[in-house]
C-alpha cells in the first residue's frame, strides 16, 4: 500500500473532507442565489449584472473543483491506490485544470470590477452613473472573460493525454503527462514566473487594497462629519434659538455670505442652517465694514425697525417669521380636479372613506421620502457587501501570493516533496478558493434586505396574512381618489 506524507494527509483533511463539504454547501448556495438575482426587481442595479456573472462563475468552479480537486483527495485518503483515482479523476484534472484557472482569474476581476464599481459611487457619485453604464458594465465583463482565456492560454498546453500501463493493475488507462512546451524556457521562466503572477495575483490584490481602502477611508469620513454635525445642530436648538435672536445680533452675527443673502431682498427668508455654522464657527462678531456690498440696507433695516418704537418682543417675532421656512403646499389629485370642475380656488376637504382620515394627508411625500431613505440604506448595504467580498478575495490572492513565493524558492511543484510551510500555504490556497465561491450567498442574505424579500418570493415561504393586509392598505387611497373624483363629476 503507498504510503501518505505528512503534506498529502493534510491535503487530504484540508481540500479533500472539508473542501469537499464547503464546495456541496457553495454549490446549493449559488444555486439558490442565482433564480433570486435573475428577477426583474433585482436586475435594476448594474452591480447586479456582476453578481450574476460572480454566481455563474463561482458554481461551476465549484462544480469541477468537487468532481476533481475534492473527490481525488478525499479518495486518496481512503485508498491511495483505488482505481478510481487513476481511472477518472487524474485523466479529469488534466482536462479540467485549465478551466478551473480561467474560472478563479474571471472571478476574481469581476470582482475587480465591483469594487471600482463601488469606490465610484462612494467618492465621485456624481460621475458614477455617466462612467458605469449597464453598457460598458457588459463590456468590461466580456473583456474580462476574453483576457482570462487569453491569459491561462498556455496551461491548455502543459499536459496532455495518453494510454498508460499500470502493473498493480494489470491494465491500460487513460492518464496525463506533461507536454515538451511544459519545460520550455518561455513556460517555465517567463509565463510560470512573471505573467502568471502578475495577472492572477498583483494587478487583482492593488486593485482591490486600493478601491477598498478608499472606501472604506470615505465612509469613516462621512460618518465623522455626520456625528459632528448632529453635535452642532444639538448645540444650536439648545443654546439658541431663533425666536430669541434680535435684529442687531442677527444681523452682525452673520458672515458675508450670509449676510448677502440677507440683505439682498426684503422678503428672503434667513437658512437657520447658515446662522448654525455661524455661531458655531467663531465668526460671530463681523462688522459692517466686512460687508460692504450690503452696508446700507443693513443700516436701512435696522434703522427703520428701531425708530418706529417697536419693542424686541415684534423684533423676535420678525426674525423668527424670517427665520422659519415656509412648507410647500401639497395639491392631491382629486383636489386639482375639484378647482378644474369647480373653477374656485377654495380648498375642499375630503376624507378618506374607510380609514376616516383626512384624504389631503401627503401620503405619497411620505412614501417617496421612505423610499429614498430606504434606497440610500440599500445602497450602503450594498457597498458593504462588496467591501465583504472583495476582503475574502483579497485573503485568497494573498495566500496563492504566499504558496507562489514559497514554491518558487525551493523549486518544487509536487506536494509530496515539499516544506511543510509550502504544505500549509498551497492547502488554504485552495481552500479559500472554495470558500471565497460559496461564502457570497451569506452575504446576499446579510447585507441585503431586497434579497431577502425577493428569495421569499421566489421561493413561495412568505406572505403572511399580516402582511398581504399592509400592501392591500397602501393600495387604498388610488382607489379612494378614484371614487373622490366621480363623486365631484357627478
Amino acid at each position: 500500500m503507498t504510503k501518505i506524507s505528512p503534506n498529502e494527509q493534510l491535503y487530504v483533511v484540508m481540500v479533500g473532507f472539508i473542501g469537499g463539504v464547503i464546495s456541496l454547501l457553495g454549490l446549493v448556495a449559488n444555486c439558490l442565489s442565482l433564480p433570486v438575482l435573475l428577477r426583474k426587481e433585482m436586475r435594476v442595479s448594474n452591480s447586479t449584472l456582476c453578481l450574476i456573472m460572480l454566481g455563474v462563475y463561482d458554481l461551476v468552479l465549484l462544480l469541477i473543483d468537487f468532481m476533481t480537486t475534492s473527490l481525488d483527495w478525499s479518495i486518496f485518503g481512503l485508498d491511495p491506490d483505488a482505481l478510481f483515482l487513476y481511472k477518472f479523476t487524474m485523466p479529469a484534472s488534466v482536462v479540467c485544470d485549465p478551466i478551473t484557472m480561467v474560472l478563479i482569474t474571471a472571478s476574481v476581476y469581476t470582482t475587480v470590477i465591483l469594487s471600482l464599481d463601488r469606490c465610484m459611487a462612494v467618492l465621485r457619485p456624481l460621475h458614477w452613473t455617466g462612467t458605469f453604464t449597464r453598457r460598458r458594465i457588459k463590456i468590461a465583463l466580456v473583456v474580462v472573460f476574453i483576457s482570462a482565456l487569453i491569459v491561462d492560454a498556455p496551461v491548455y498546453f502543459q499536459a496532455k493525454l495518453h494510454m498508460v500501463y499500470y502493473p498493480k493493475f494489470n491494465d491500460t488507462l487513460v492518464g496525463g503527462k506533461p507536454t515538451e512546451y511544459y519545460f520550455s524556457w518561455f513556460h517555465q521562466e517567463i509565463y510560470m514566473k512573471q505573467i502568471m503572477p502578475i495577472c492572477q495575483i498583483i494587478i487583482p490584490l492593488i486593485l482591490i487594497v486600493s478601491s477598498n481602502t478608499a472606501i472604506v477611508a470615505k465612509l469613516v469620513i462621512q460618518k465623522r462629519k455626520s456625528n459632528e454635525l448632529q453635535g452642532r445642530g444639538r448645540m444650536f436648538t439648545g443654546i439658541q434659538t431663533p425666536q430669541r435672536l434680535s435684529v442687531s445680533a442677527a444681523v452682525s452675527s452673520l458672515d458675508s455670505t450670509t449676510a448677502s443673502t440677507f440683505c439682498g431682498d426684503d422678503n428672503n427668508i434667513l437658512n437657520p442652517l447658515s446662522l448654525q455654522n455661524t455661531f458655531h464657527s467663531g465668526k460671530g462678531n463681523i462688522s459692517h465694514l466686512d460687508m460692504p456690498h450690503c452696508r446700507r440696507k443693513d443700516m436701512h433695516i435696522e434703522n427703520k425697525l428701531t425708530s418706529s418704537g417697536e419693542n424686541l418682543s415684534n423684533m423676535e417675532t420678525i426674525t423668527s417669521k424670517n427665520l422659519v421656512p415656509k412648507t410647500p403646499k401639497y395639491i392631491t389629485d382629486f383636489e386639482h380636479s375639484d378647482k378644474l370642475n369647480n373653477g374656485s380656488n377654495t380648498k375642499t376637504t375630503t376624507t378618506d372613506p374607510e380609514n376616516n382620515t383626512p384624504a389631503n394627508k401627503p401620503v405619497r411625500a411620505k412614501a417617496a421620502k421612505t423610499h429614498s431613505k430606504s434606497h440610500g440604506v440599500d445602497i450602503s448595504k450594498l457597498t458593504a457587501q462588496v467591501v465583504a467580498i472583495s476582503l475574502i478575495t483579497l485573503t485568497s490572492r494573498t495566500l496563492a501570493a504566499a504558496n507562489f513565493y514559497i514554491v518558487t524558492e525551493e523549486d518544487v511543484f509536487y506536494v509530496k516533496y515539499c516544506s511543510r510551510a509550502c504544505g500549509w500555504t498551497g492547502a488554504l490556497n485552495i481552500l479559500f478558493v472554495k470558500i471565497n465561491s460559496s461564502v457570497n450567498f451569506l452575504f446576499y442574505c446579510f447585507f441585503g434586505g431586497k434579497f431577502r424579500s425577493v428569495f421569499k418570493k421566489t421561493f413561495g415561504c412568505f406572505w403572511h396574512p399580516r402582511n398581504r393586509e399592509k400592501s392591500g392598505h397602501a393600495r387604498n387611497y388610488p382607489k379612494a381618489n378614484m371614487v373622490l373624483r366621480n363623486g365631484n363629476l357627478q
